[in-house]
């Protein structure tokens, strides 16, 4: 899948707000925040990122399933949220 350009980004009226990007591999944020949140932001993506990858690793099926599924109670929170 080759890079889309996310015009619609444009279409927010920011004037108040700060924007800013946050990619991580697959992952593409457009945030719009009272503050820089950058940082904090990329830390999130990068721990629940950390997370899915982890539990994708034992449990495969979890990604490409496209109906719901059955997690263990000890699943992330994340990924029951998702499942």
């Amino acid at each position: 899948m080759s890079y889309q350009p996310r015009t619609y980004r444009q279409w927010v009226d920011s004037k108040d707000l700060i924007a800013f990007n946050v990619m991580v591999k697959e992952t593409d944020l457009y945030v719009l925040a009272q503050k820089n949140l950058k940082q904090k932001c990329t830390r999130l993506v990068l721990k629940y990122r950390e997370a899915l990858e982890k539990y994708i690793g034992a449990h495969p099926e979890f990604l490409m399933t496209l109906k719901p599924v059955e997690v263990p109670a000890d699943a992330p929170a994340i990924v029951k949220a998702m499942a």
